[in-house]
Formats: structure tokens, sequence, C-alpha cells
């Protein structure tokens, strides 16, 4: 469980930096503790993910998988994932569903279960093609148990909310929903322990 640290990003000066608090001590940053992703040709962290002893650090074109050592000397194991142009555009879109993650790429939603990424989006192509790239990263994705079903809100025109949802079942089928108005979104039990979104 990366032994009781707090990871950082989102360091507008340095946007490729990963920060790591000292072991059981999150607020406890110290000077140098931070990993830099270097490789790909984007400099921003776009999105991070983790299951319980790995992390997923997206750029736009890149993947990294970080996992512990155990080494107090060199407590961190960095393995880029080697698929060009492969990443994540936006860091709210990051769907996991049992240690395995969903998200839009720039051509692609993919699907990586930390060795891989496994593009899953070829039938809606020209949805996903015709939503401005400039407006990716205010996609948010959500997976809803009970129906087993990923959603991501997207930009459908040049709003700065989320028009639609593309929406990909278990089974594989996509469908999509107009007319879906949501900036934010989160699972929720309702008062009669019926799913809210």
């Amino acid at each position: 469980d990366f032994a009781g640290r707090a990871l950082f990003i989102g360091d507008t000066l340095n946007q490729k930096r990963l920060y790591i608090s000292k072991p059981n001590e999150p607020f406890n940053v110290p000077p140098g503790s931070f990993i830099d992703f270097n490789e790909g040709s984007s400099l921003k962290i776009t999105g991070i993910a983790r299951t319980q002893n790995v992390l997923l650090v997206c750029k736009k074109d890149s993947i990294f998988v970080v996992r512990e050592t155990g080494n107090p000397q060199f407590p961190f194991d960095i393995e880029p994932r080697q698929r060009r142009h492969v990443g994540c555009v936006s860091p709210d879109s990051i769907i996991d569903v049992l240690g395995t993650f969903s998200f839009p790429g720039i051509d692609n939603f993919y699907i990586h279960d930390t060795n891989q990424a496994v593009p899953i989006s070829e039938e809606i192509q020209p949805t996903w093609q015709a939503i401005p790239s400039d407006k990716h990263e205010q996609i948010v994705g959500i997976y809803d148990v009970s129906n087993d079903a990923k959603l991501w809100f997207i930009p459908k025109t040049g709003a700065t909310y989320n028009e639609s949802a593309l929406v990909q079942f278990d089974h594989g089928a996509w469908t999509f929903l107009d007319g879906v108005y949501a900036k934010h979104a989160v699972r929720m039990q309702g008062p009669n322990e019926e799913p809210v979104i």
C-alpha cells in the first residue's frame, strides 16, 4: 500500500512530477522526494490510478507502472509501457474495475491491466473523433456497479459542461446518451439502497 505514503500531482510549474510523502506521514514531503516522468512528448501527468500495490501514471501519450521495491534507498520501480501515443487525456476519466483500468486516450478508449493497453472503442470512433481535443480534459468517468457499465460524460460541443455520455457495458456494447448534463459524477446509494449517479 505504498507504506502509508501520499502521492501528489498537479504542480503547475512541474507538470511531469509526482511528489511522494514520507512513509506514514502523508503531509510530510521532504525536498527532493519526487519522481519526474520524462518519457513521452507531453509534459503533463494527466491521471493516476492505483490498485493495492501498483500505481498507474498517465500522460497524454505515455503510461508508467510504479511498484514498491521494499528497498528504502530505492523505494519504487518505474516501468514505462512502450505503446506509442497511448495515454490518458483526462484526470477524472480513469475507471477502475477490479484493478483493470479503462480510460480515453488521444485516438481511442483503452483498457489497461497494468501490463498493456488494448483499444476497446473501434465501433464508436466517429463519435470519439468528433469531440474537440481541447475539451478532452473535461471528461469524467464512473463505473456503475449495479448495471455493470462504464460511463464517460463527454462534451459534445464547445460547452464548459458535459452534454452527453458514452456508455460501455460489460459485454462490450456501446451506447450514446444525449442530453446528459454533468461536470462531475459519482455513484452513491439512494435512500432505498438504489444506485444514484
